[in-house]
């Protein structure tokens, strides 16, 4: 006799025609995993009513004398540690963050510092500026401090932030990059403006803003400044800034708009340590003029193509010009706008978002003619390559 077949058993708890044949082994597997879930959950379940208290205890740092995190807030729970806070700095990094110590004192003039000095090092900042520490952090900055002053007569505190940038590039950087040309300039350090009842500065390698609390006036707010700026260490005499700025001519440019961008100018990939600022192109226009420093030829070709590309599939490559003074640029057009891209040697720079090319073309002699002004090549180098 043929052997009999193994019945399978039904499901019982799916009626009618929806019924469906589940195999006995199938039906054992199921249960087994429903239940280590169950235990799994269970585990969790115990550990989240048994936390270790470890994890909330304030960690005691060893006494320090020096560096961003010399004082801890005593309204913080836990004691920032990490590497940002033990790294010893480069002697003269060490020298401007005692600076920034000595530059908020616990009297200034006819303002009385409240509580604590706070540091943060570069890997904290969002500790105290939660989502926008990327643009300092972007800018090379190297730590905060902050403190808080009061005013006779005034309930409100007003908040003093210091950022120690490893370069004056640096803080020239954000500076711009937070600035509003709009502003009205505030006559304070190197560069200044007032913007929301509060006033921002520049000096050196230090990036301030003081941050007037209610009934501040733009006049106390300046007061203040003034006096932690004159606390501050001067500018190296010898900093590049000036003539890296000076390359970008002076004649059409809307005022203020001067800016450095580290990484990603206009969102290209490619165009990285630039230098750029607005321009007017006819009544109402205003277009681009940027360049960059390569640090090898090799790198300055690579940027060039890059501009090239990151211009995407619709640029459209335009004869080369009659004025053979811009023979070195090439120039694209992308629907309405020009564009174009020079290289000399190690340097780059361009024309981007033009109405039209004969603004390009003229505004690209502005930038060559002011390069060349500002930046005698050196021996040897007498001709552009």
């Amino acid at each position: 006799m043929p052997a009999k077949k193994k019945k399978k058993r039904r499901s019982p708890r799916i009626p009618g025609p929806f019924r469906k044949v589940v195999p006995v082994i199938e039906t054992r597997l199921g249960i087994g995993l429903l239940v280590s879930l169950a235990l799994v959950a269970s585990l969790i379940l115990w550990k989240s009513g048994h936390t270790n208290p470890a994890i909330f205890e304030a960690v005691a740092p060893e006494p320090r004398t020096t560096g961003l995190l010399n004082t801890i807030p005593e309204r913080r729970a836990v004691v920032l540690v990490g590497e940002g806070a033990t790294r010893a700095p480069h002697e003269a990094q060490q020298s401007q963050l005692e600076d920034l110590r000595s530059a908020l004192p616990k009297t200034e003039g006819a303002f009385q510092r409240g509580g604590k000095l706070e540091f943060f090092p570069r890997d904290k900042l969002y500790i105290k500026i939660d989502g926008r520490a990327e643009i300092y952090v972007l800018h090379d900055v190297l730590g905060l401090a902050f403190g808080e002053y009061a005013a006779k007569g005034i309930a409100s505190p007003a908040e003093v932030y210091l950022y120690l940038m490893d370069t004056e590039l640096g803080a020239f950087g954000v500076f711009q990059a937070e600035r509003d040309p709009e502003a009205p300039a505030a006559g304070v350090a190197e560069d200044s403006y007032f913007i929301g009842g509060s006033l921002f500065f520049r000096k050196g390698r230090i990036y301030g803003q003081v941050i007037g609390g209610e009934g501040w006036s733009e006049a106390l707010c300046k007061e203040l400044a003034h006096l932690v700026a004159a606390r501050l260490p001067e500018p190296a005499p010898d900093s590049p800034l000036g003539k890296q700025l000076a390359r970008l001519p002076q004649e059409g440019r809307v005022p203020r708009t001067e800016h450095y961008e580290p990484k990603a100018a206009f969102g290209l990939d490619a165009l990285n340590g630039v230098f750029h600022a607005r321009y007017r192109a006819g009544k109402d226009a205003t277009l681009y003029l940027w360049y960059a420093q390569a640090t090898d030829v090799q790198s300055a070709k690579k940027m060039q193509e890059g501009f090239a590309t990151g211009l995407g599939r619709r640029a459209e490559k335009l004869p080369e010009p009659t004025n053979e003074d811009l023979a070195d640029a090439t120039f694209y057009r992308v629907g309405k706008r020009y564009d174009c891209v020079f290289r000399w040697d190690k340097l780059v720079g361009g024309v981007l978002d033009a109405p039209d090319r004969a603004s390009c073309e003229k505004l690209l002699d502005l930038l060559m003619t002011a390069i060349d002004a500002a930046d005698e090549p050196e021996p040897g180098e007498g001709e552009h390559k």
